[in-house]
């Protein structure tokens, strides 16, 4: 491993609730309410932020310390987390 490559950052897992978006065309008020329903994602990434706002995990770190693939997620979306290493 090169010298200057950095000791990575905590791994968290997340359950959280994402919103839920219609196709955007006209629709059936009965049929969208029918429809209605939670929707959980799972994200696993890189600690970069974790406080009473959220969390923002990175799912991938660079050699010289840039991020890619940043999702932030407010505190209320949160279901369930894990740290993973």
């Amino acid at each position: 491993m090169p010298k200057n490559y950095r000791k990575p950052l905590p791994l968290l897992e997340i359950v959280w609730s994402d919103s839920q978006l219609s196709t955007g065309g006209w629709e059936d008020h009965g049929a969208t309410m029918r429809g209605r329903h939670r929707v959980f994602q799972r994200s696993v990434g890189y600690i970069l932020a974790d406080d009473k706002h959220g969390v923002m995990l990175a799912g991938s770190l660079s050699q010289g310390g840039n991020v890619h693939g940043v999702v932030t997620i407010p505190a209320s979306q949160i279901v369930k987390r894990r740290k993973v290493r």
